[in-house]
């Protein structure tokens, strides 16, 4: 569930900064 958590906060982050990201 942790692992989850830091996955789709990082994904925000991501998105925020305007990024593809990984996906």
């Amino acid at each position: 569930l942790l692992t989850a958590v830091f996955m789709l906060m990082h994904f925000l982050m991501i998105r925020k900064q305007g990024i593809s990201g990984p996906l």
